[in-house]
């Protein structure tokens, strides 16, 4: 389940708006008081008989007032909406209609985003506050329901003519779910331990808390259970939002105590903008999907990370980027499936135990590029380099000659990386693409020599059209 602290959740909100009812726009035409260009020739649903066509057709009479947050206020001749509601609704469901005369009558339940503040337990729809998780099934998702509103409207030409709206809220609807969805737990709750969560850093404890309370009712890390801790804590985010004091960062040269995590083997996507103090705590993990740490956050007094304890029990995507110290990838202990590397300011200086690697990612980096090849990585099915470089940096890609035609290499080579002499290089190596982007900034090389991009053994060799906007 994910998690999202304080402005992460309204940004997250306002990227998935829309996605459920695009399909219905295109028939809608809001104004003040007569929306809709759908057709009308769908017959009004009668008592237990509201149809799929019925939903379509009622739904986009709505969709409107769903837009604008007018179904969440009661009115009559006008619909009134509230800055205040403005996109706030992010779905509906039609669940009810009839008719008296002209007089059409839809009850809708409406959709959001539901927040609650961890520290007063308080749930609103703005402001601060973690998400509460629907079910991972629900076809709603990731949105819960929160009110419904009844609208009565007149089917005239053009579209509807609304009259009315009765708008009614639940009452604390995240916290009710939270509440139901730990009395279902209680069996699995009670039969399992509390671990003694005092020798963890307490941010740490906070932040597992606050995962925890996304997806069940928990005032307090007293109530934590270990099945709390190996069945809701899946999909993790270290940042400078979740482990940061309430309106202040995290202290300088901050490095997050990552014990707690050896409580969670089941843990499936973890990620971390900031530095770990030990990173073998992923040793008895098998069900991670991805593991990624971004390195780009901190401070002059933030060390450099120390991988030299990397343990990964395994792992389908291992990501480093942006990596600010020179650093030596060791996967002698770790079973990775894919790997992926960025930096713009160190370099990779040295592989080891990569003999099971079946995709590598490198990007950028000050890395001496002969340290990819054949030998290194023996069991290599794909491997992708993108470079980019404001200055001719050479780049010897000599050593991907050393691999089999059983492995599917694409180079990228834009702005000033894509030079002569790194272009040389790719004599004898057979490449699967090869992409050069040279116009992609200010001051462009006039590289590389057309003529020497037609001696290498590319099967798609493809030149960027368009020069960048500079």
């Amino acid at each position: 389940m994910k998690i999202f602290s304080r402005f992460w959740g309204i940004t997250a909100m306002a990227c998935l708006a829309m996605g459920a009812l695009a399909g219905c726009e295109a028939s809608v035409s809001p104004s003040s008081s007569s929306q809709s260009s759908g057709s009308t020739s769908v017959s009004v649903a009668q008592p237990g008989e509201l149809t799929e066509e019925h939903k379509l057709l009622y739904t986009q009479y709505l969709t409107p007032l769903m837009e604008d947050g007018s179904l969440m206020s009661s009115w009559s001749d006008q619909p009134s909406a509230d800055e205040e509601n403005y996109g706030l609704i992010q779905d509906l469901e039609v669940v009810a209609s009839s008719k008296e005369g002209n007089v059409l009558s839809v009850t809708a339940r409406l959709y959001g985003t539901l927040l609650l503040d961890p520290h007063t337990m308080e749930e609103s729809m703005t402001g601060d506050g973690i998400i509460i998780a629907a079910e991972p099934d629900s076809p709603h998702g990731p949105y819960l329901a929160f009110g419904e509103a009844t609208v009565e409207m007149r089917e005239v030409e053009g579209g509807p003519l609304y009259l009315s709206c009765t708008y009614e809220p639940y009452d604390a609807p995240g916290v009710t779910l939270l509440r139901e969805r730990t009395k279902e737990l209680e069996p699995q709750l009670s039969a399992s331990q509390k671990p003694d969560l005092s020798q963890y850093e307490p941010r740490m404890v906070e932040y597992i808390r606050q995962v925890i309370l996304s997806q069940r009712y928990i005032e307090s890390a007293d109530e934590i259970t270990l099945w709390d801790l190996e069945n809701l804590c899946t999909d993790l985010i270290f940042n400078y939002s979740t482990l940061g004091d309430e309106n202040r960062d995290l202290p300088r040269g901050y490095v997050a105590d990552s014990q707690i995590l050896r409580l969670m083997p089941n843990l499936e996507f973890f990620v971390s903008y900031v530095p770990l103090t030990d990173y073998s705590v992923f040793e008895e993990m098998h069900q991670l999907k991805s593991l990624c740490f971004y390195l780009s956050a901190g401070d002059s007094e933030t060390p450099a990370p120390d991988f030299s304890t990397l343990r990964i029990g395994h792992t389908k995507d291992l990501t480093i980027n942006e990596f600010q110290h020179d650093i030596v990838i060791d996967l002698s202990h770790s079973e990775v499936e894919s790997l992926t590397l960025s930096s713009w300011m160190a370099a990779v200086t040295e592989f080891r135990g990569c003999e099971d690697l079946q995709t590598l990612n490198f990007n950028h980096t000050r890395s001496d590029t002969r340290i990819i090849n054949a030998q290194t990585f023996p069991s290599l099915q794909f491997l992708n380099l993108d470079f980019f470089s404001d200055t001719p940096r050479f780049r010897d890609l000599s050593q991907l000659a050393t691999f089999g035609e059983d492995v599917n290499i694409s180079v990228t080579l834009s702005y000033q990386a894509a030079n002569n002499k790194t272009v040389e290089t790719l004599a004898g190596v057979r490449l699967n693409s090869l992409y050069l982007d040279p116009d992609n900034g200010p001051y462009p090389l006039g590289e590389p020599d057309p003529a020497l991009v037609e001696k290498i053994n590319a099967e798609q060799v493809n030149w960027a059209t368009t020069p960048g906007d500079f």
